[in-house]
This record gives C-alpha cells, sequence and structure tokens, in this order.
C-alpha cells in the first residue's frame, strides 16, 4: 500500500530532473533568453516587494496616526461627559441655593410680619 504522500514526493524528486531535462533541448539564444526573462522577473519581484515595503511603513504611520487621533477623541468624549455632569451638578445646586434662599427669605418675612 502506497503511502497518501508518495505521488508529492516523487513529484519533489523528479521536478528537477524533470526540469533540466528540458533545459538540455534549449539552444543557447533560448537559454539565455530566458536568463534575461528570469532576471527582469527578479527585478520586478524586488521592485515590487519595495513598494509593498514602503506602502506597509505608510500604513502603519497613518495607523498610528489615526489610533492617536482615536486616543484623543476618547479623552475628550470623557472630558466633555465629566463637564457635561459638573455643569448639571451647578444647575441642581443653584437651583438648591435658590430654593434655600427663597425659603429663608420667606421665613425671614413671616418673622417680620409676626414681630410687626
Amino acid at each position: 500500500m502506497r503511502h497518501p504522500c508518495a505521488r508529492l514526493f516523487y513529484r519533489w524528486k523528479y521536478e528537477n530532473v524533470d526540469a533540466q531535462k528540458r533545459l538540455k533541448h534549449l539552444t543557447k539564444q533560448q537559454l539565455i533568453d530566458k536568463i534575461i526573462a528570469d532576471e527582469n522577473l527578479i527585478g520586478a519581484t524586488e521592485a515590487r516587494l519595495s513598494r509593498m515595503d514602503d506602502a506597509i511603513d505608510h500604513l502603519a504611520v497613518q495607523r498610528e496616526t489615526l489610533l492617536g487621533h482615536y486616543m484623543r477623541g476618547q479623552k475628550l468624549a470623557v472630558a466633555l461627559m465629566r463637564n457635561n455632569y459638573l455643569k448639571t451638578m451647578m444647575r441642581a445646586f443653584m437651583r438648591w441655593k435658590r430654593a434655600n434662599q427663597e425659603f429663608e427669605t420667606r421665613e425671614l418675612m413671616e418673622q417680620l410680619d409676626r414681630t410687626n
């Protein structure tokens, strides 16, 4: 019984031999053209990788900028919430103070009326 990976192993083992056989049948000019094409492909691939690296660096900088904006936005949201909370507390305190002042004024007026 053959192993399930036997076909892949033999393909890997004999692939190099098949490539050598194909290269033996090529003329010298065809080999030179193949070498030039491979060199151009390598150069194009290197250029593409370089552009990809530049794009990744640019995206990393943008990510850091966006993260900084996000963090500042969160801090501003917390500051706004705190300010709204303090404003609400101050309004409630002012209402309470006004109500107490009116109550005291009424009591003093009643006391003044009683003394008269």
